[in-house]
Protein backbone atom coordinates (compact mmCIF):
# COMPACT_ATOMS: atom_id res chain seq x y z
CA UNK A 1 0.00 0.00 0.00
CA UNK A 2 2.96 2.31 0.47
CA UNK A 3 5.31 4.34 -1.70
CA UNK A 4 8.87 3.27 -1.01
CA UNK A 5 11.44 6.07 -0.62
CA UNK A 6 15.08 5.62 -1.74
CA UNK A 7 16.39 5.30 1.82
CA UNK A 8 13.70 2.81 2.93
CA UNK A 9 14.70 0.16 5.47
CA UNK A 10 12.51 -2.84 4.66
CA UNK A 11 13.83 -5.25 7.29
CA UNK A 12 13.36 -2.78 10.15
CA UNK A 13 9.87 -1.88 8.89
CA UNK A 14 8.91 -5.56 8.64
CA UNK A 15 10.09 -6.26 12.20
CA UNK A 16 7.98 -3.34 13.44
CA UNK A 17 4.97 -4.68 11.53
CA UNK A 18 5.41 -8.16 12.99
CA UNK A 19 5.79 -6.81 16.52
CA UNK A 20 2.62 -4.72 16.19
CA UNK A 21 0.65 -7.63 14.78
CA UNK A 22 1.72 -9.96 17.57
CA UNK A 23 0.78 -7.41 20.24
CA UNK A 24 -2.54 -6.62 18.60
CA UNK A 25 -3.78 -10.19 18.21
CA UNK A 26 -2.69 -11.10 21.73
CA UNK A 27 -4.45 -8.12 23.33
CA UNK A 28 -7.98 -7.33 24.43
CA UNK A 29 -9.69 -4.36 22.82
CA UNK A 30 -9.33 -2.47 26.09
CA UNK A 31 -5.54 -2.90 25.90
CA UNK A 32 -4.80 -2.14 22.25
CA UNK A 33 -7.03 -1.03 19.39
CA UNK A 34 -6.58 -1.27 15.65
CA UNK A 35 -6.62 2.53 15.56
CA UNK A 36 -3.46 2.52 17.64
CA UNK A 37 -1.95 0.00 15.24
CA UNK A 38 -2.82 2.22 12.25
CA UNK A 39 -1.14 5.27 13.70
CA UNK A 40 1.91 3.35 14.87
CA UNK A 41 2.26 1.82 11.40
CA UNK A 42 2.04 5.21 9.71
CA UNK A 43 4.60 6.60 12.15
CA UNK A 44 6.91 3.63 11.52
CA UNK A 45 6.52 4.15 7.78
CA UNK A 46 7.67 7.76 8.18
CA UNK A 47 10.65 6.57 10.22
CA UNK A 48 11.72 3.77 7.87
CA UNK A 49 10.93 5.37 4.49
CA UNK A 50 7.47 4.09 3.52
CA UNK A 51 4.72 6.64 2.76
CA UNK A 52 1.14 5.50 3.31
CA UNK A 53 -1.72 6.74 1.08
CA UNK A 54 -3.78 9.59 2.50
CA UNK A 55 -7.07 7.68 2.28
CA UNK A 56 -5.81 5.35 5.01
CA UNK A 57 -6.42 8.17 7.49
CA UNK A 58 -10.11 8.17 6.53
CA UNK A 59 -10.17 4.43 7.01
CA UNK A 60 -8.61 4.85 10.46
CA UNK A 61 -11.29 7.41 11.34
CA UNK A 62 -14.07 4.99 10.39
CA UNK A 63 -12.45 2.19 12.38
CA UNK A 64 -12.12 4.53 15.38
CA UNK A 65 -15.89 5.12 15.38
CA UNK A 66 -16.61 1.38 15.19
CA UNK A 67 -14.09 0.58 17.91
CA UNK A 68 -15.53 3.20 20.23
CA UNK A 69 -18.86 1.37 20.10
CA UNK A 70 -17.20 -2.03 20.59
CA UNK A 71 -15.17 -0.67 23.49
CA UNK A 72 -18.39 0.37 25.24
CA UNK A 73 -20.24 -2.91 24.62
CA UNK A 74 -17.48 -5.53 24.87
CA UNK A 75 -14.11 -4.17 26.04
CA UNK A 76 -12.78 -7.67 26.87
CA UNK A 77 -13.22 -9.09 23.38
CA UNK A 78 -10.19 -9.94 21.24
CA UNK A 79 -9.87 -8.97 17.60
CA UNK A 80 -9.08 -12.58 16.65
CA UNK A 81 -12.52 -13.66 17.90
CA UNK A 82 -14.21 -10.97 15.85
CA UNK A 83 -12.29 -11.47 12.64
CA UNK A 84 -11.67 -15.22 12.34
CA UNK A 85 -14.92 -16.08 10.54
CA UNK A 86 -14.70 -13.02 8.28
CA UNK A 87 -11.12 -13.92 7.34
CA UNK A 88 -12.20 -17.49 6.57
CA UNK A 89 -14.98 -16.34 4.26
CA UNK A 90 -12.74 -13.81 2.49
CA UNK A 91 -10.01 -16.42 2.13
CA UNK A 92 -12.41 -18.88 0.50
CA UNK A 93 -13.81 -16.23 -1.84
CA UNK A 94 -10.41 -15.03 -3.06
CA UNK A 95 -8.93 -18.53 -3.30
CA UNK A 96 -11.76 -19.66 -5.56
CA UNK A 97 -11.57 -16.61 -7.88
CA UNK A 98 -9.51 -18.26 -10.61
CA UNK A 99 -9.79 -15.28 -12.96
CA UNK A 100 -8.17 -13.05 -10.36
CA UNK A 101 -5.36 -15.57 -9.91
CA UNK A 102 -4.86 -15.95 -13.66
CA UNK A 103 -4.66 -12.16 -13.99
CA UNK A 104 -1.92 -12.01 -11.35
CA UNK A 105 0.13 -14.64 -13.18
CA UNK A 106 0.61 -12.30 -16.12
CA UNK A 107 1.97 -9.64 -13.79
CA UNK A 108 3.99 -11.66 -11.29
CA UNK A 109 5.46 -14.72 -12.97
CA UNK A 110 7.41 -13.16 -15.90
CA UNK A 111 9.25 -10.70 -13.64
CA UNK A 112 9.89 -13.42 -11.07
CA UNK A 113 11.36 -15.81 -13.63
CA UNK A 114 13.38 -13.28 -15.61
CA UNK A 115 14.68 -10.96 -12.89
CA UNK A 116 14.06 -12.74 -9.59
CA UNK A 117 11.85 -9.82 -8.50
CA UNK A 118 8.23 -8.78 -8.87
CA UNK A 119 6.72 -5.45 -9.81
CA UNK A 120 5.68 -3.25 -6.88
CA UNK A 121 1.93 -2.87 -6.39
CA UNK A 122 1.81 0.67 -7.78
CA UNK A 123 3.30 -0.52 -11.08
CA UNK A 124 0.73 -3.25 -11.67
CA UNK A 125 -2.54 -2.94 -13.53
CA UNK A 126 -5.69 -2.93 -11.44
CA UNK A 127 -7.59 -6.19 -11.56
CA UNK A 128 -11.16 -5.95 -12.83
CA UNK A 129 -13.54 -8.74 -11.83
CA UNK A 130 -14.88 -8.85 -15.37
CA UNK A 131 -11.48 -9.74 -16.81
CA UNK A 132 -11.72 -12.66 -19.21
CA UNK A 133 -9.45 -15.67 -18.79
CA UNK A 134 -9.47 -19.05 -20.49
CA UNK A 135 -7.20 -20.62 -17.91
CA UNK A 136 -8.23 -22.01 -14.53
CA UNK A 137 -4.86 -21.74 -12.85
CA UNK A 138 -3.23 -21.20 -9.48
CA UNK A 139 -0.91 -18.19 -9.38
CA UNK A 140 2.19 -18.92 -7.37
CA UNK A 141 2.29 -15.68 -5.38
CA UNK A 142 -1.42 -15.66 -4.57
CA UNK A 143 -1.34 -19.38 -3.84
CA UNK A 144 1.44 -18.86 -1.29
CA UNK A 145 -0.62 -16.23 0.50
CA UNK A 146 -3.69 -18.47 0.36
CA UNK A 147 -1.84 -21.22 2.19
CA UNK A 148 -0.42 -18.76 4.69
CA UNK A 149 -3.93 -17.49 5.43
CA UNK A 150 -5.20 -21.06 5.88
CA UNK A 151 -2.67 -21.39 8.71
CA UNK A 152 -3.73 -18.06 10.21
CA UNK A 153 -7.34 -19.15 10.55
CA UNK A 154 -6.10 -22.15 12.54
CA UNK A 155 -7.99 -24.77 10.56
CA UNK A 156 -5.65 -27.50 9.25
CA UNK A 157 -8.40 -28.93 7.04
CA UNK A 158 -9.04 -25.59 5.27
CA UNK A 159 -6.66 -26.13 2.36
CA UNK A 160 -7.38 -29.81 1.52
CA UNK A 161 -11.09 -29.18 2.05
CA UNK A 162 -11.00 -26.22 -0.36
CA UNK A 163 -9.11 -28.18 -3.02
CA UNK A 164 -10.88 -31.54 -2.80
CA UNK A 165 -14.49 -30.93 -1.75
CA UNK A 166 -15.83 -29.33 -4.98
CA UNK A 167 -14.43 -32.12 -7.15
CA UNK A 168 -15.40 -34.81 -4.66
CA UNK A 169 -19.00 -33.64 -4.87
CA UNK A 170 -18.92 -33.98 -8.66
CA UNK A 171 -17.63 -37.55 -8.56
CA UNK A 172 -19.60 -38.77 -5.53
CA UNK A 173 -22.83 -37.40 -7.03
CA UNK A 174 -22.56 -40.13 -9.69
CA UNK A 175 -23.02 -42.74 -6.93
CA UNK A 176 -24.95 -41.03 -4.12
CA UNK A 177 -27.74 -38.56 -3.57
CA UNK A 178 -26.98 -35.17 -2.04
CA UNK A 179 -27.38 -36.40 1.53
CA UNK A 180 -25.10 -39.39 0.87
CA UNK A 181 -22.43 -37.13 -0.60
CA UNK A 182 -22.47 -34.85 2.44
CA UNK A 183 -22.28 -37.83 4.80
CA UNK A 184 -19.11 -39.04 3.05
CA UNK A 185 -17.56 -35.56 3.12
CA UNK A 186 -18.40 -35.07 6.80
CA UNK A 187 -16.82 -38.42 7.58
CA UNK A 188 -13.77 -37.48 5.48
CA UNK A 189 -12.99 -34.30 7.42
CA UNK A 190 -13.78 -35.95 10.74
CA UNK A 191 -11.24 -38.67 9.92
CA UNK A 192 -8.77 -36.09 8.58
CA UNK A 193 -8.74 -34.25 11.90
CA UNK A 194 -7.69 -37.52 13.54
CA UNK A 195 -4.88 -38.05 11.01
CA UNK A 196 -3.65 -34.45 10.78
CA UNK A 197 -1.78 -34.24 14.14
CA UNK A 198 0.59 -36.94 12.88
CA UNK A 199 1.37 -35.09 9.63
CA UNK A 200 4.78 -33.42 10.00
CA UNK A 201 5.51 -29.82 9.05
CA UNK A 202 8.36 -30.03 6.57
CA UNK A 203 10.97 -27.41 5.76
CA UNK A 204 9.18 -26.28 2.59
CA UNK A 205 5.61 -25.13 2.06
CA UNK A 206 4.87 -27.21 -1.04
CA UNK A 207 5.80 -30.62 0.42
CA UNK A 208 3.88 -29.78 3.60
CA UNK A 209 0.83 -29.01 1.46
CA UNK A 210 1.28 -32.31 -0.37
CA UNK A 211 1.39 -34.22 2.91
CA UNK A 212 -1.88 -32.64 4.01
CA UNK A 213 -3.45 -33.62 0.72
CA UNK A 214 -2.10 -37.14 1.24
CA UNK A 215 -3.77 -37.20 4.65
CA UNK A 216 -7.01 -36.06 3.04
CA UNK A 217 -6.59 -38.80 0.39
CA UNK A 218 -6.41 -41.46 3.12
CA UNK A 219 -9.35 -39.94 5.01
CA UNK A 220 -11.59 -39.74 1.92
CA UNK A 221 -10.64 -43.24 0.77
CA UNK A 222 -11.65 -44.66 4.16
CA UNK A 223 -14.88 -42.61 4.15
CA UNK A 224 -15.80 -43.98 0.71
CA UNK A 225 -15.12 -47.53 1.90
CA UNK A 226 -17.31 -46.98 4.95
CA UNK A 227 -20.13 -45.92 2.61
CA UNK A 228 -20.22 -49.48 1.23
CA UNK A 229 -17.94 -49.26 -1.81
CA UNK A 230 -15.37 -51.89 -2.71
CA UNK A 231 -11.66 -51.08 -2.63
CA UNK A 232 -11.52 -50.98 -6.45
CA UNK A 233 -14.50 -48.60 -6.59
CA UNK A 234 -13.01 -46.34 -3.92
CA UNK A 235 -9.65 -46.19 -5.74
CA UNK A 236 -11.34 -45.40 -9.05
CA UNK A 237 -13.49 -42.67 -7.49
CA UNK A 238 -10.63 -40.98 -5.72
CA UNK A 239 -8.41 -41.18 -8.79
CA UNK A 240 -11.07 -39.17 -10.63
CA UNK A 241 -11.21 -36.64 -7.79
CA UNK A 242 -7.44 -36.23 -7.48
CA UNK A 243 -6.96 -35.83 -11.22
CA UNK A 244 -9.35 -32.87 -11.24
CA UNK A 245 -7.13 -31.16 -8.65
CA UNK A 246 -3.85 -32.12 -10.34
CA UNK A 247 -5.19 -31.03 -13.72
CA UNK A 248 -5.59 -27.47 -12.40
CA UNK A 249 -2.21 -27.52 -10.66
CA UNK A 250 -0.59 -28.51 -13.94
CA UNK A 251 -1.97 -25.48 -15.78
CA UNK A 252 0.40 -22.90 -14.28
CA UNK A 253 3.75 -24.57 -15.13
CA UNK A 254 2.78 -25.13 -18.75
CA UNK A 255 1.21 -21.67 -19.05
CA UNK A 256 4.53 -20.13 -18.01
CA UNK A 257 6.49 -22.49 -20.27
CA UNK A 258 4.30 -21.58 -23.26
CA UNK A 259 5.02 -17.90 -22.65
CA UNK A 260 8.77 -18.47 -22.81
CA UNK A 261 9.28 -20.99 -25.64
CA UNK A 262 7.49 -22.66 -28.54
CA UNK A 263 9.80 -25.69 -28.51
CA UNK A 264 7.90 -28.73 -27.15
CA UNK A 265 10.99 -30.14 -25.42
CA UNK A 266 11.81 -26.74 -23.93
CA UNK A 267 8.27 -26.42 -22.62
CA UNK A 268 8.37 -29.84 -21.00
CA UNK A 269 11.71 -29.06 -19.38
CA UNK A 270 10.50 -25.72 -18.01
CA UNK A 271 7.18 -27.12 -16.78
CA UNK A 272 8.85 -29.96 -14.88
CA UNK A 273 11.43 -27.55 -13.43
CA UNK A 274 8.66 -25.30 -12.11
CA UNK A 275 6.91 -28.27 -10.52
CA UNK A 276 10.22 -29.23 -8.90
CA UNK A 277 10.39 -25.76 -7.37
CA UNK A 278 6.80 -25.92 -6.11
CA UNK A 279 5.17 -28.00 -4.75
CA UNK A 280 7.76 -30.81 -5.14
CA UNK A 281 10.63 -28.79 -3.72
CA UNK A 282 13.91 -29.85 -2.14
CA UNK A 283 15.23 -30.78 0.34
CA UNK A 284 12.01 -32.55 1.36
CA UNK A 285 11.89 -34.11 -2.10
CA UNK A 286 15.23 -35.33 -3.42
CA UNK A 287 15.62 -35.44 -7.21
CA UNK A 288 18.62 -35.89 -9.47
CA UNK A 289 18.85 -35.21 -13.20
CA UNK A 290 19.95 -38.12 -15.36
CA UNK A 291 21.50 -38.06 -18.85
CA UNK A 292 18.74 -38.59 -21.38
CA UNK A 293 18.33 -38.86 -25.12
CA UNK A 294 17.16 -35.94 -27.19
CA UNK A 295 13.55 -34.87 -26.56
CA UNK A 296 13.54 -36.54 -23.13
CA UNK A 297 13.55 -34.77 -19.76
CA UNK A 298 14.92 -37.32 -17.33
CA UNK A 299 15.29 -37.27 -13.56
CA UNK A 300 14.99 -39.70 -10.64
CA UNK A 301 13.13 -39.05 -7.39
CA UNK A 302 15.16 -40.51 -4.52
CA UNK A 303 12.95 -39.29 -1.67
CA UNK A 304 9.18 -38.72 -1.67
CA UNK A 305 7.47 -37.60 1.58
CA UNK A 306 4.05 -38.62 0.24
CA UNK A 307 5.18 -42.20 -0.46
CA UNK A 308 6.71 -42.32 3.02
CA UNK A 309 3.43 -41.08 4.54
CA UNK A 310 1.36 -43.78 2.84
CA UNK A 311 3.95 -46.43 3.72
CA UNK A 312 3.74 -45.44 7.40
CA UNK A 313 -0.02 -46.13 7.24
CA UNK A 314 0.35 -49.38 5.32
CA UNK A 315 -1.34 -47.88 2.24
CA UNK A 316 1.34 -48.11 -0.44
CA UNK A 317 -1.24 -49.41 -2.94
CA UNK A 318 -3.39 -46.32 -2.36
CA UNK A 319 -0.41 -44.08 -3.12
CA UNK A 320 0.42 -45.98 -6.31
CA UNK A 321 -3.18 -46.15 -7.58
CA UNK A 322 -3.87 -42.44 -7.02
CA UNK A 323 -0.87 -40.12 -6.61
CA UNK A 324 1.68 -42.10 -8.65
CA UNK A 325 -0.57 -42.39 -11.70
CA UNK A 326 -1.43 -38.69 -11.99
CA UNK A 327 1.72 -37.79 -13.90
CA UNK A 328 0.83 -39.94 -16.91
CA UNK A 329 -2.25 -37.93 -18.00
CA UNK A 330 -0.39 -34.74 -17.01
CA UNK A 331 2.38 -35.59 -19.50
CA UNK A 332 -0.25 -36.00 -22.24
CA UNK A 333 -1.83 -32.70 -21.24
CA UNK A 334 1.59 -31.10 -21.59
CA UNK A 335 1.98 -32.47 -25.13
CA UNK A 336 4.11 -35.58 -24.54
CA UNK A 337 4.13 -38.85 -22.67
CA UNK A 338 5.72 -40.25 -19.53
CA UNK A 339 7.68 -43.45 -19.05
CA UNK A 340 8.29 -44.67 -15.50
CA UNK A 341 9.26 -48.20 -14.56
CA UNK A 342 10.13 -47.87 -10.87
CA UNK A 343 8.28 -46.22 -7.98
CA UNK A 344 9.15 -45.72 -4.32
CA UNK A 345 5.52 -46.51 -3.42
CA UNK A 346 6.01 -50.07 -4.71
CA UNK A 347 9.26 -50.65 -2.86
CA UNK A 348 11.81 -49.39 -5.39
CA UNK A 349 14.61 -47.10 -4.28
CA UNK A 350 13.56 -44.39 -6.74
CA UNK A 351 10.90 -43.16 -9.14
CA UNK A 352 12.45 -42.82 -12.60
CA UNK A 353 10.72 -40.11 -14.62
CA UNK A 354 11.29 -39.86 -18.38
CA UNK A 355 9.13 -37.11 -19.89
CA UNK A 356 9.14 -37.51 -23.69
CA UNK A 357 8.12 -34.99 -26.32
CA UNK A 358 7.92 -35.28 -30.12
CA UNK A 359 10.63 -33.52 -32.14
CA UNK A 360 10.11 -29.84 -32.95
CA UNK A 361 8.12 -29.40 -36.14
CA UNK A 362 6.05 -32.53 -35.54
CA UNK A 363 2.37 -31.59 -35.49
CA UNK A 364 2.00 -33.42 -32.20
CA UNK A 365 4.34 -30.92 -30.60
CA UNK A 366 1.66 -28.31 -30.86
CA UNK A 367 -1.05 -30.46 -29.28
CA UNK A 368 -0.82 -28.54 -26.04
CA UNK A 369 -2.05 -25.49 -27.96
CA UNK A 370 -4.57 -27.11 -30.28
CA UNK A 371 -6.98 -29.66 -28.88
CA UNK A 372 -9.10 -30.21 -31.95
CA UNK A 373 -9.10 -29.10 -35.56
CA UNK A 374 -12.11 -29.10 -37.80
CA UNK A 375 -11.69 -29.57 -41.54
CA UNK A 376 -14.48 -28.61 -43.91
CA UNK A 377 -15.38 -31.31 -46.41
CA UNK A 378 -17.62 -31.04 -49.49
CA UNK A 379 -20.63 -28.98 -50.55
CA UNK A 380 -22.82 -30.25 -47.73
CA UNK A 381 -20.54 -28.72 -45.10
CA UNK A 382 -19.83 -32.04 -43.43
CA UNK A 383 -16.98 -31.67 -40.97
CA UNK A 384 -14.35 -34.14 -39.91
CA UNK A 385 -12.94 -33.78 -36.39
CA UNK A 386 -9.37 -34.93 -36.06
CA UNK A 387 -8.10 -35.10 -32.50
CA UNK A 388 -4.46 -34.34 -31.82
CA UNK A 389 -2.97 -35.90 -28.72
Amino acid sequence: MTTRLPHAGENAFFEKFRSLAQRFYASKLSEMTITQVYFEMISAGFKYGFVFPSHLMLHAKAITTAEALAFTLAPEIKAEQLTKEAVRKEFAKRASDLRRLAFRIGQVVPELLLTGEVLPNWARDTYESSANSEFAVLALSDFMSVIARSEVVNDPSALPRMLLSPYAREVLAEYHDEIGVEVILDETWKRYKEIEPDIPILSQLGPTMNLRLAGATLAMYEAILSAGHSSDEALSMFKSISWRVYDKMGDLPMMVARALTSDPHGRMKLATQIFRKFPFSSPDYQMVDVPSEKNVVGFDVLKCPVAEFFKSHGKEDLCYATWCKLDFPLAEKWGGNLERTTTIAQGDDRCNFRWKTPPQGNALGESDEVNETHMSMGQDGARLSRRLS
